[in-house]
This record gives structure tokens, C-alpha cells and sequence, in this order.
């Protein structure tokens, strides 16, 4: 992905054929508003499947934002999906709720962000790498590394998602900040994967 890039580009399954999920985590050094954020999104959007801004501070891991990616095209592609876009159907499973108001309070943008999580959902690696890069750029700079694993961040998104840690116990007895942020991913990934199940 280019030198010292940080950005994460997987390939998700959408029928028989796969797309590319980009995403990256950047640091709102400009100050930008909601509504500068927002803006921005959707002067990009139109060029992607999805292209989703989103809280970075209750975002447990790359891991999180897969399953919500890939959950979201399921549902869209299965013809089980809540909303009408898929930008936004991205945001009902990473946020873990089945309600549309619910997500945006729970994981959409708002004012006085430190960082913004970023996920675009498209056919074409090189393009979605670029706006990305544009993103970034427009934003402030991107997290090095990603997601940083912080006790702060394993309470923050604990609470958020209601994990308790005798969840995460049974995932990892490790006292290791890391092993516990990995499990934590896998619980927050679950619940996610719930709301396809939640009418």
C-alpha cells in the first residue's frame, strides 16, 4: 500500500464476485466541523458503492470495521438491508444497532472529533487508495498506527457496546493490551453480525 501508509485495503465478497473495502483512521488536525465532515463525504461519495466517515474513538479495530463492511453488503446484496444506501447500512452494523438514528448517534460524525474513521467500499483498489489519500489530506493526517491500542480505547469501546470483561476473559488470559484489544475486536464483531439477525 505504498511506504509508511497506515490505510488498510481488503477485499470483501459480495455474490460470486469480490469488492475493495479501504479504510484508514485520520487525525482531524484542521478542526473540521460535523458539517465540514459531512460535507466532504459527500462530495466524494458518488464515485464509490459507499464511502462512510464514522467515530474513530469507539472503532475497536479493523477487525470491527470488516465484519460491519461486510455484513452491510450482504444485507444489500440479500436484499435484507434496513436503509437505502449502502454508506449508510455500513454505519447501522458498526454501530451495532438496527435503528438508523440510533447508528448516526452512536457512531456518526461530530463536532470537535481528535480523529475520523474512514471506510470506502468500490471496485477499483487504485481509486479508492487515492480519495482516501485526498481525504486524509483534507482532514488533517492519518493515524500512525490505526485504532491505537489504548486501555482508554478498550474501556471507551467496552462501554460503548456493553462488553463486559468477563467477555473478553474468555477470549484471551492474557493481561497483554493487545490480546485484549484482539478479543475485544471479536466481541464488538459479533455484535455486529447480530444485526442482521434483529428485524
Amino acid at each position: 500500500m505504498g511506504e509508511g501508509a497506515e490505510m488498510l485495503v481488503e477485499k470483501l465478497s459480495i455474490g460470486d464476485d469480490e469488492i475493495t473495502l479501504g479504510l484508514t483512521e485520520a487525525v482531524n488536525s484542521k478542526g473540521l466541523t460535523k458539517d465540514q465532515l459531512l460535507s466532504l463525504a459527500s462530495d466524494s461519495v458518488d464515485d464509490f458503492l459507499a464511502l462512510q466517515f464514522f467515530r474513530a474513538d469507539v472503532t475497536s479495530g479493523a477487525g470491527h470495521v470488516l465484519s460491519a463492511a461486510q455484513n452491510a453488503v450482504n444485507a444489500w446484496q440479500g436484499g435484507y438491508g434496513k436503509t437505502r444506501s449502502l454508506s449508510m447500512e455500513f454505519l447501522v452494523y458498526s454501530s451495532a444497532q438496527r435503528q438508523i438514528g440510533r447508528a448516526l448517534e452512536e457512531m456518526g460524525v461530530r463536532d470537535g472529533m481528535e480523529s475520523v474513521a474512514i471506510a470506502v467500499i468500490g471496485k477499483d483498489q487504485s481509486d479508492i487508495e487515492s480519495c482516501l489519500k485526498n481525504l486524509i489530506e483534507a482532514i488533517g493526517t492519518e493515524a500512525d498506527p490505526m485504532f491505537e491500542a489504548s486501555a482508554e480505547r478498550l474501556q471507551k469501546v467496552m462501554t460503548h457496546f456493553d462488553i463486559k470483561i468477563n467477555e473478553i476473559e474468555a477470549l484471551t488470559s492474557s493481561a497483554k493490551l493487545e490480546e485484549k484489544m484482539s478479543a475485544l475486536t471479536r466481541c464488538v464483531a459479533s455484535r455486529v453480525s447480530l444485526v442482521a439477525f434483529e428485524s
